[in-house]
């Protein structure tokens, strides 16, 4: 009783009272620790690559009833990694865990995401039903062999089973992106190729446009509301200051602007070609180009963690930035800036040799540096010829030899078209025929003597070398140089037998007669080339002759169709001057038209009655051979304006746009969770053994852009 008593009495009772409150208070406090450890520890196993005890934490927070955006974030990354599709998205409070939330389910509808690779090839070898090891996330006992627990501490597994592999359907997936894209879904159109299309674009990559759209501006509005926040504890724990925050934000841009360029129909790394965009495609390229400036100018990160390679990646992607950033100021008419950003892009790439950005961004810098007249900048890049199997070495060499030329570097000229065309024909494309050309042009000022020989015959198959000599020849009378032009005239008459090349020959000696006003000569060399009242016309049957003498006729349609433009486009600003040029169109008129009388049955009848017709009525009326041609003429009579020289070609329209220029690839959309809750410390890429890259690092070993 007194024991009793003793227990009951006032003082015991207190003290009793006063234990059962620190004892609740005791348990309480134990709840809510545990409950808060939960909490900030949700991510730590996914950051692991633990997938089961991932799994089994969520089950155990679920039935918790944990909630809020955190949670939400951590189921859907469980989704993700499971490649099973979550339909229905959370409502997030935080615009940054919205983005984090846009940026995963945009890496789950990528097949190569560098985030979900390692979780999905876990999750589909170890990641099974039967096969779920028990993990401290899941709160049981600490003895071993007891299985028995809380009932509140069993895990409750989510329904959810791995459903990655590799015969994983892109039909459902695509899908998906067209279920998020209602109503605009109602719209959506089947292709050919069996893509949706939108207005006439892959509804997929509209989809993805407008997610980058949104997550952008969620960045840069949570941005704007910590920048203006008075508590700088916050900014600084959660702001858009780290350096992952800012990286990835620059990549979510490099995407969007990637994607408008696309929607533009301009490929990158070329400029637009103006006159043929419409008013859609030149809106969205002048918005991509808006995005390509401010990567380049604004919203590149201070650092980039990771390892070397992850340095080397994004150094490439600056560059690449730099290249179109440069195009969109050519573009706009800004010269200098686009040579300061191809400058920038030059000197991140100028280590690899066989990057293609680096050579895409010379060859730009040289075409500019042309058009521009700095020959001098643009002939130093003759040192940095890209590789002989890119598509940009022809149009390389050709501007190349551009510059050469107006800068009167002839030795520089042959000495490059020499060490192009020694192992390469001039035919292979038009950008060496032009050089070639150039070449030509340079060599023909010169005597045509054993050493101009030579140099042709360097120029490729000996085989060629009479067909080289023509083109020689053809080209120093188009400059004016009758004297060489003759003379490898006389040498291809004098070396070369093959019948069906010898009336173009004389077609040559035709043109230097009409060089030296020589008409007799003009005369003797046109009835060369086709013979109309020989002995060998007699001996061919009348009916073969037109197919017999078939290449004549033809060289001889093709010299006066070179030569009566230039004739009528004699000066004729005396009285001499227009008699000189009112002669010779009357001779050729009289000489094409006895052809006609001893040779009807010619099938080059139609293009030298079109030639003698035209010759005709540019005669004056007083001459008989016009008369009947004008007088009592309905139709205007055809003006034969004369020969237009242009300095320079323009074969911008024929460069290899088709040119492969594979962009570096974002590490990810979404940041890596980590085992906090502040994003600001979460990762973009899997962290790795190696140090954080420096600057030094990218001199080692660096990759190209193949």
């Amino acid at each position: 009783m007194s024991r009793l008593y003793t227990l009951y009495s006032p003082v015991w009772k207190r003290h009793f009272l006063l234990i059962v409150i620190l004892l609740s208070a005791h348990v309480q406090g134990c709840i809510k620790q545990s409950a808060f450890r939960a909490e900030e520890t949700v991510f730590a196993p996914l950051s692991q690559k633990k997938l089961s005890d991932f799994e089994q934490s969520l089950a155990h927070l679920k039935l918790l009833g944990a909630h809020g955006d955190a949670m939400s974030l951590a189921v859907e990354w469980l989704h993700a990694s499971l490649c099973v599709p979550l339909f229905q998205s959370h409502e997030y409070d935080s615009a940054m865990w919205e983005a984090l939330s846009l940026g995963l389910n945009l890496e789950t509808l990528n097949d190569g995401s560098l985030l979900l690779k390692p979780l999905r090839t876990l999750s589909s070898s170890h990641l099974k039903a039967k096969n779920l090891r028990r993990s401290e996330w899941a709160f049981w006992p600490e003895v071993k062999n007891d299985q028995e627990g809380w009932s509140d501490e069993l895990p409750v597994w989510l329904n959810l089973y791995s459903s990655c592999s590799a015969s994983q359907s892109i039909k459902s997936k695509q899908k998906y992106t067209l279920d998020q894209l209602w109503p605009l879904s109602i719209l959506v159109q089947s292709s050919d190729r069996g893509i949706k299309t939108l207005f006439g674009f892959d509804s997929a990559l509209i989809y993805r446009f407008f997610t980058l759209h949104k997550m952008t501006l969620l960045l840069e509005q949570n941005d704007h509301r910590l920048s203006s926040s008075n508590e700088p504890e916050t900014a600084s724990e959660q702001g858009l200051s780290s350096s992952q925050v800012q990286e990835w934000l620059w990549w979510l841009k490099r995407e969007k602007a990637k994607l408008l360029s696309g929607f533009s129909r301009v490929e990158l790394g070329w400029p637009p070609l103006l006159e043929d965009m419409t008013w859609t495609q030149s809106y969205l390229y002048t918005y991509s180009c808006s995005l390509w400036r401010e990567l380049y100018q604004k919203s590149q990160p201070t650092t980039v963690l990771g390892s070397q390679k992850s340095y080397l990646d994004f150094e490439k992607a600056k560059a690449q930035v730099a290249l179109f950033s440069g195009l969109c100021e050519l573009a706009s008419g800004e010269n200098d800036l686009a040579l300061e950003a191809w400058s920038s892009a030059i000197r991140v790439t100028q280590d690899y040799r066989e990057s293609r950005t680096l050579a895409l961004t010379r060859y730009h810098q040289l075409r500019l540096f042309l058009a521009l007249g700095h020959y001098e900048e643009a002939i130093r890049l003759r040192d940095v010829l890209p590789a002989t199997s890119s598509p940009l070495f022809t149009p390389f060499v050709f501007a190349l030899g551009e510059a050469m030329s107006y800068a009167g570097k002839e030795d520089a000229l042959m000495n490059l078209c020499t060490e192009v065309f020694r192992d390469r024909s001039w035919r292979r494309d038009p950008f060496l025929r032009a050089l070639f050309y150039l070449f030509v042009r340079t060599l023909s000022r010169f005597d045509f003597e054993v050493r101009v020989l030579e140099l042709l015959e360097d120029l490729g198959p000996r085989a060629e070398i009479y067909e080289r000599v023509f083109i020689f020849a053809h080209v120093a009378l188009d400059e004016g140089f009758e004297a060489s032009g003759a003379s490898a005239t006389r040498w291809l008459l004098g070396h070369h037998e093959a019948a069906q090349w010898r009336p173009r020959y004389h077609g040559l000696q035709a043109r230097a007669a009409i060089l030296r006003l020589d008409q007799k000569a003009f005369v003797k060399a046109l009835r060369r080339i086709s013979p109309a009242d020989d002995s060998i016309v007699a001996a061919i049957q009348e009916g073969r002759r037109g197919e017999f003498f078939e290449i004549q006729d033809q060289a001889l349609v093709e010299l006066l169709r070179l030569e009566i433009p230039k004739i009528a486009g004699w000066p004729s600003q005396n009285q001499n001057e227009r008699l000189i040029r009112m002669k010779w169109l009357d001779l050729i008129a009289k000489e094409v038209q006895i052809f006609l009388r001893k040779r009807p049955n010619t099938r080059s009848r139609k293009e030298l009655i079109s030639l003698y017709r035209s010759v005709r009525q540019n005669l004056s009326t007083s001459q008989v051979r016009a008369y009947s041609e004008q007088v009592g003429r309905k139709q205007a009579s055809s003006v034969l304006i004369g020969y237009v020289r242009v300095k320079g070609v323009n074969l911008s329209r024929l460069e290899p746009r088709s040119f492969d220029l594979p962009l570096s690839p974002p590490p990810a959309l979404t940041l890596l969770p980590q085992a906090n809750l502040n994003p600001q410390s979460w990762l973009l890429r899997w962290p790795t053994s190696e140090n954080h890259s420096t600057k030094q690092d990218i001199r080692q070993d660096g990759e190209d852009d193949k």
